[in-house]
């Protein structure tokens, strides 16, 4: 028999089982509308069918056939717990800020160092007296939330067709839509936008939408909008809404343009992680420590030594055996008579002393009376802003140096 004739006798029985198929189907429909469930055979031959296309008749365990239910339940299980078991029950982490912090103070991994300054202090912004290093849980929260800008503003991407595909309602009315059974990295996308700040504001109330030209058109001074339905209102509690809806727009102050979203926390209205972070940061309700002048012509690494001097985080030896080092005596190095700390370096000392009244005579300035390294902060405010105090700090700055 020739090969093309037989495929064509294939494929004429393949259509009339098609066929055959589809006019049972189509009998069942019409008894299953006039005798309910009295018509249930036909679905019960389905399930049959299908239950016994998947049934497990048995399988060769260690090159043994086992036909019997419970033996191949526990194979099956077995073989699955086995193929999705991870080798190493505790994932291995990176302790992120750890890195920082040592690569901060020792900028290296030999041995351990002293973390001078605790890390909250080190993470706020400079006008709080802190160093303004990020901290990364703002930065990962900063960043999660640009994803609810981007969801807003790119319409035509794949992966937001996407996300409203698998995760599109028409009953949601969150910022973004998220099903009941989601988890993982979209369901932390959404939630992050949830998150108040100090004020109880959620951050999802930056992001306010513009109704442009697009949906309302005003036409010899009357207003009209384009509707697009999914369903129309059906309830008295729709309608209701639908007039106060009417009403909001009647007295809405329409200004032309496009639809658009803005991100009411930058002036552009434009979404920045820079301006996240600062509202992500407001919500931690920290305190402001100590400020500090971060202005002057001073090397910056002579900067980050004045503000651990002005918080008493210098490695004196007060400080140094506060913290477990053992040190044969606590007095100053130079008088000895008094214990060596911030304030006795720079204030208290006789040597200081000298120092300051030297840069006095150097500079030509008034007289310096400083009890703390907070008072040799603050002489801006009281020698001015001429030239001979820009050589003063250079030089406070340069003393410091040569001590330490």
């Amino acid at each position: 028999m020739n090969a093309e004739p037989q495929s064509e006798c294939t494929k004429c029985l393949q259509e009339i089982e098609f066929f055959r198929a589809s006019d049972i189907r189509q009998k069942s429909r019409c008894k299953w509308a006039s005798l309910g469930d009295e018509n249930s055979s036909f679905f019960h031959n389905i399930v049959k069918g299908r239950y016994a296309r998947n049934a497990i008749p048995g399988l060769a365990v260690n090159g043994e056939w086992v036909s019997k239910p419970a033996p191949v339940k526990r194979e099956v299980l077995r073989f699955f717990r086995n193929h999705f078991k991870e080798k190493i029950r505790v994932r291995p982490s990176i302790p992120v800020v750890a890195v920082m912090r040592r690569f901060l103070w020792s900028s290296s991994s030999d041995g351990k160092r002293i973390n001078w300054v605790a890390w909250n202090t080190l993470t706020l912004p400079k006008n709080m007296g802190g160093l303004g290093l990020s901290k990364l849980q703002h930065v990962n929260e900063a960043l999660l939330l640009k994803w609810n800008w981007r969801f807003k503003t790119e319409d035509q991407s794949l992966w937001k067709k996407v996300m409203l595909g698998c995760h599109g309602s028409i009953r949601s009315w969150s910022s973004l839509p998220c099903s009941l059974s989601a988890s993982g990295c979209w369901k932390h996308i959404t939630k992050i936008g949830e998150k108040r700040i100090h004020n109880g504001t959620p951050l999802n109330k930056f992001f306010v939408a513009i109704v442009g030209s697009e949906r309302l058109q005003v036409i010899n001074g009357e207003k009209r909008l384009s509707w697009d339905w999914r369903t129309a209102p059906n309830s008295a509690a729709q309608i209701s809404e639908l007039f106060q809806l009417l009403s909001d727009i009647y007295d809405f102050d329409w200004k032309g343009g496009t639809d658009k979203w803005v991100w009411t926390a930058d002036k552009e209205g434009v979404f920045s992680v820079k301006e996240a972070k600062k509202l992500l940061f407001s919500s931690s309700n920290l305190q402001a420590t100590r400020h500090f002048s971060w202005k002057g012509w001073a090397p910056f690494k002579c900067k980050i030594m004045a503000w651990r001097a002005s918080i008493d985080r210098l490695a004196t030896k007060s400080e140094l055996i506060k913290r477990g080092v053992s040190l044969p005596s606590d007095l100053c190095v130079f008088c000895i008579s008094n214990a060596e700390s911030s304030t006795h370096l720079f204030t208290g000392c006789i040597y200081a002393a000298e120092i300051w009244s030297r840069i006095e005579a150097w500079c030509r300035i008034s007289p310096i009376f400083a009890f703390e390294v907070s008072d040799l902060l603050k002489l801006a405010d009281y020698q001015g802003n001429s030239k001979q105090y820009v050589g003063k700090e250079v030089e406070y700055q340069r003393s410091s140096i040569i001590r330490y």
